[in-house]
């Protein structure tokens, strides 16, 4: 795993709510799940795979999506992954997931 998420790791899931939702668009020109993914338990799950898949072959950083935090991963082969984030009640409750290098030009 990412070293930057092993000691923020526990803080980082305090902010994710129980019922939190994962939406990923690939546009059909970058692996995306296919429907959304629902659950604390299968977003989670889904995000080890994810980070287990890239390790040591991705940069993260921070940036802002509309107006607020999120997050791109940027593989070593170049693809783009940008994250961003919808709360309730200091919760993440949705996953923007968006890796369509169509809707990335601009980055």
């Amino acid at each position: 795993m990412n070293s930057m998420f092993e000691g923020n790791m526990r803080k980082l899931l305090e902010l994710v709510g129980e019922n939190v939702v994962m939406y990923s668009d690939g546009g059909g020109k970058a692996k995306a799940a296919q429907v959304p993914v629902a659950g604390f338990d299968l977003v989670f799950k889904l995000i080890q795979n994810l980070l287990k898949m890239y390790e040591g072959r991705f940069a993260l950083d921070f940036l802002l999506v509309n107006g607020s935090p999120g997050l791109m991963l940027v593989t070593d082969d170049g693809d783009r992954h940008v994250y961003s984030f919808a709360f309730r009640h200091g919760k993440i409750r949705s996953i923007y997931s968006v890796a369509n290098p169509d809707k990335l030009r601009h980055l």
